[in-house]
């Protein structure tokens, strides 16, 4: 599998190999729908979001598995962006993380409090392996 990508209106879907060097194309495109959209002040916060979020799909979820494929969905309307990841992994009991703050000396696990900064609203599926974040406009 290689890096798609696909544009239409107010959507872009993008999947990958489960390797961290495609997070930055991604980033990269998201940069270039938000700026077509007229929407370049909320990238650094969108892109933030986004990269915690693959990150964890890509090291965490899949294990930097390449036969296992991360998939991104960015949908803009309504005064709001929707951003989706998902990964093929086992998932991950998300609700022991969320609103927590990681310990001063940790070395991981500030990617959910990052997201729960920058976006409104933060959704999980039930086994862990699908994020959905929304950013009001």
């Amino acid at each position: 599998m290689a890096f798609n990508i696909s544009r239409k209106n107010n959507f872009l879907n993008i999947s990958f190999p489960a390797a961290l060097s495609y997070v930055d194309r991604a980033a990269d495109e998201t940069k270039k729908f938000l700026s077509s959209l007229g929407l370049e002040r909320y990238a650094f916060n969108v892109v933030l979001g986004l990269r915690e979020a693959m990150n964890n799909a890509v090291m965490s979820g899949c294990n930097q598995n390449q036969t296992k494929t991360i998939t991104y969905h960015l949908q803009y309307g309504n005064d709001r962006l929707i951003m989706t990841v998902e990964d093929e992994g086992d998932g991950f009991d998300w609700q022991q993380y969320l609103g927590k703050e990681p310990p001063a000396h940790a070395e991981s696990g500030r990617g959910l409090p990052i997201m729960e900064e920058y976006f409104e609203m933060i959704w999980f599926n039930e086994k862990g392996n699908k994020v959905v974040l929304v950013k009001l406009l």
